[in-house]
């Protein structure tokens, strides 16, 4: 096998990679895209960093929200416990999977919000 033959197989493997991470992301976002309930994911410090296009059924865009803090939707008396259920959610193993918190919609109503871990590093889904 000569050297150009194996750049040629190499050149080959890298395209069917990107195109089985294309097809993979095209996957995901359609399932994103149908789910109902909220989906959406934040940094370290608490803020928005995806949230997809359900959010609008409360009147947000999910560009809008992003790079928000959380926090500033939770509703005011929620406050308190949803800050202690996060943080004990990064505890480890008795971490809390799930809690239901209340938040504000764009147009200040109220609605309950029932958060559930996912996966500890990538993402949380929302249930409402």
């Amino acid at each position: 096998m000569t050297i150009k033959s194996k750049s040629t197989d190499f050149e080959k493997l890298r395209k069917q990679a990107e195109l089985a991470v294309i097809a993979s992301k095209l996957e995901i976002e359609s399932i994103v895209s149908t789910v109902p309930d909220i989906i959406y994911r934040v940094d370290p410090h608490g803020r928005l960093t995806f949230v997809s296009n359900s959010v609008k059924r409360y009147g947000y865009l999910p560009e809008e929200l992003i790079g928000t803090n959380v926090m500033k939707l939770v509703y005011p008396e929620d406050k308190a416990k949803t800050v202690h259920r996060i943080k004990e959610r990064r505890r480890g193993v008795r971490s809390t999977k799930s809690f239901e918190t209340r938040l504000i919609t764009n147009n200040q109503t109220t609605i309950s919000f029932n958060d559930k871990l996912l996966n500890r590093t990538i993402s949380f889904i929302g249930l409402i």
